[in-house]
């Protein structure tokens, strides 16, 4: 879709993740704040967009995408659904930040019930309508989604958003994004913060200098789900337990199983029940080389806490 943000001038809501995460799979802080400085004093430069393929297949597919998920969501309510790319930005300017919009939904003449995660939203009025394409998808509304949507909201004054998601399943996954207020404050306070640092030439500091992420407090936050954070560590901590013990436990069987392959001299064989194949083989020991593009990938760690 066409970008109606002014770079060098104003930020984007596609460059607020970096700023909230600090980094992205796709970008860091600082690579916004070198791209928009260089822009801001008139310096011509050959952006290297790492994720391009990615950036072209959502242009590509956005206009089908946006046309799809309203299809579904039409089967959801008798009310009237159209939908419209707005041609311009919405702008905050005195935060200098704005947002262009993929679509925005109107709801007429009643509500639009749509549930997720066992919880029912009755939406209404006119909705902002992202569009994605995630071939790495996990089947979650990622972080970086929320906060460019609270951006967005933020700019438009709209106060509801639906992500439509095309995954590599081939499927539709859509997500229910609610204005966050304390979010949108915090958005203002870092695209502030941003733009002292450009008009003083201050680069972020080094994301391995800066100490570890403190560890929020949960607890404050789960009023916002209906989910028992613990219960759901707990299952999967056990899960994964027992999995370990059968990885250990099928490893000696396939050494046994191995063993008596060897005693025997035979690398194929087969029983009543069963076709085995036991030999040692040479392959290519083949090396990564970096190709310069990325992709997402999730980090995901659970320890019990002894405190």
């Amino acid at each position: 879709m066409a970008k109606h943000t002014i770079t060098g001038k104003e930020l984007g809501c596609s460059e607020l993740p970096p700023l909230v995460l600090r980094k992205t799979a796709f970008q860091t802080r600082q690579e916004v704040w070198d791209t928009q400085w260089k822009a801001s004093e008139g310096v011509e430069s050959i952006e290297r967009i790492r994720n391009q393929h990615a950036l072209d297949r959502g242009n590509f597919l956005q206009g089908g995408i946006a046309d799809w998920a309203l299809y579904e969501l039409q089967k959801l309510t008798t009310a009237k659904l159209t939908q419209f790319e707005p041609r311009d930005a919405f702008r905050l300017k005195e935060v200098k930040l704005g947002a262009t919009l993929d679509n925005v939904i109107s709801i007429e003449g009643g509500v639009l019930p749509f549930t997720h995660d066992d919880v029912t939203y009755e939406l209404e009025g006119d909705i902002n309508h992202e569009t994605k394409t995630d071939f790495y998808h996990n089947g979650v509304c990622k972080p970086d989604w929320i906060i460019q949507c609270n951006g967005q909201m933020l700019c438009s004054g709209l106060r509801q958003t639906i992500v439509s998601v095309l995954a590599q399943d081939g499927k539709l996954h859509m997500y229910p994004v609610m204005y966050d207020e304390g979010l949108a404050q915090k958005i203002v306070e870092l695209v502030d913060e941003f733009w002292v640092r450009i008009e003083q030439g201050e680069n972020y500091p080094d994301l391995q200098e800066e100490s570890s992420p403190d560890f929020a407090d949960l607890t404050e936050h789960l009023n916002k789900t209906n989910k028992d954070l613990d219960a759901l560590c707990d299952n999967f901590v056990q899960l994964r337990s027992e999995a370990n013990a059968l990885s250990n436990q099928k490893k000696k069987v396939q050494a046994e199983i191995v063993g008596v392959m060897e005693s025997l001299g035979i690398t194929h064989g087969k029983t009543e029940a069963y076709e085995i194949v036991s030999e040692l083989v040479t392959k290519p020991k083949k090396k990564m080389v970096d190709t310069g593009e990325t992709q997402e990938s999730q980090t995901f760690k659970i320890k019990e806490r002894k405190d």
